[in-house]
């Protein structure tokens, strides 16, 4: 599968609020037609997946808003893998406007393959590809292997009275930049800390 992808856009009428810029829940969409078009270019599409039962669910999604599109703006959105593992596609976006290449919004989402019962089952080999650089280190491990050996799949905040939030990848290391990503790549953790 092919890592990368770019589509054009042009913001609908439709998509805007009343004061005509691009209304934040339109870029789920948005991402989501890139990461479908992602999936397309490898010659494959979800609802073949589908047919074999095999479902991707969305179990992270973030996004900051740099500047607003408005109505009939050209845009360009480039799709990326950045992480795989044999469970789960990290993917980046980046929303440009095309005439003036001003980057409007970045986002990452985390995708989970699942059955019809929303069971997490392994990617299908089609999917697996061959890049080093997007697949967490190690094998998937072997037939029966346990998705509570991943990460975990889903960001989670923690109870505690405190007020100040820190973040830390799974491996309990603080990342001070609060990037939302440990320095293994692995998904962030955000926690009160401990009084």
């Amino acid at each position: 599968m092919n890592p990368e992808c770019s589509i054009s856009l042009r913001v609908r009428y439709v998509e805007c609020d009343a004061m005509g810029y691009l209304h934040h829940s339109h870029y789920l969409p948005y991402f989501e037609m890139g990461r479908t078009e992602l999936l397309r270019q490898s010659g494959m599409s979800y609802r073949d997946l589908e047919k074999q039962g095999v479902f991707f669910v969305v179990v992270r999604i973030s996004a900051a808003f740099r500047k607003p599109a408005r109505y009939d703006d050209e845009l360009t959105l480039k799709t990326k893998i950045i992480r795989q593992t044999h469970v789960r596609i990290d993917h980046s976006y980046e929303l440009v406007h095309i005439p003036s290449g001003q980057l409007l919004c970045t986002a990452e989402s985390s995708i989970a393959c699942v059955d019809r019962a929303g069971k997490v089952i392994p990617i299908p080999a089609t999917l697996a590809g061959d890049f080093p650089a997007h697949r967490a280190a190690g094998p998937p491990g072997p037939p029966g292997h346990s998705s509570t050996d991943d990460p975990p799949l889903v960001s989670t905040l923690d109870d505690s009275p405190s007020p100040a939030w820190s973040v830390t990848s799974p491996a309990g290391r603080e990342v001070p930049d609060n990037s939302g990503t440990g320095p293994d790549s692995s998904p962030a953790v955000a926690r009160r800390p401990s009084a």
